[in-house]
């Protein structure tokens, strides 16, 4: 199970089973349709590193996930 901390978002915590390795762009199309909310750009860091959308989650990652907010 991939835990995906939402931070600064009342979406929370969600929790998404996976069977085998995949990728975290399909992890968080999981995350949208399990809580029906819509996720748009986003940063996330798991184990202090960023997380691409290709790159692989495994199972038991933890995974934070900010907002992308841009500004000047």
């Amino acid at each position: 199970m991939v835990t995906v901390n939402f931070k600064l978002s009342s979406i929370g915590s969600v929790q998404v089973d996976i069977d085998a390795s995949t990728t975290f762009e399909l992890v968080l199309d999981q995350c949208a349709l399990k809580t029906g909310a819509t996720v748009g750009s986003v940063i996330a860091v798991r184990s202090g590193k960023v997380l691409g959308l290709q790159q692989i989650v495994e199972k038991d990652d933890v995974i934070d996930v900010y907002p992308a907010i841009s500004g000047g």
